[in-house]
């Protein structure tokens, strides 16, 4: 009976554990099986600091014409945390993007902290 009874616990788990990693699986690959960029470090605009000039940074860079479409993509890293309001501030901010690119949006923070758009630049290659 006991040989029955550990048998059934480590089938029990063994299969907790399956479906356990298939969720987790699933949860990292998008429709076409590819890594999320929030499993690769990435964090939404509201975990990093000063969220609202992140968010008005990207916002004035995607209504800008350029060739890069930032569209969705998620923040990887940004410099805001040494923006100390008042002041001036070059805003940087890292997205990532298909493949191993990373799209590096630069703003200027003005002295009352709005963020106006430099330039976009794109580094590493584009997933084709």
């Amino acid at each position: 009976m006991t040989t029955l009874r550990q048998w059934l616990v480590t089938a029990a788990l063994g299969i907790g554990m399956t479906v356990g990693a298939g969720n987790v699986l699933a949860q990292s690959q998008d429709e076409s099986g590819q890594q999320r960029p929030e499993n690769q470090q990435a964090r939404t605009t509201q975990q990093q600091p000063h969220p609202e000039l992140v968010a008005q940074c990207l916002d004035t860079a995607k209504n800008r014409q350029t060739q890069e479409d930032i569209q969705g993509l998620a923040v990887l890293e940004t410099n805001a945390s040494g923006y100390n309001p008042g002041h001036e501030y070059p805003l940087v901010v890292n997205l990532q993007g298909e493949g191993n690119a990373i799209y590096v949006v630069e703003c200027q923070v003005d002295q009352q902290g709005q963020a106006h758009f430099d330039d976009i630049k794109a580094r590493g290659q584009p997933k084709k």
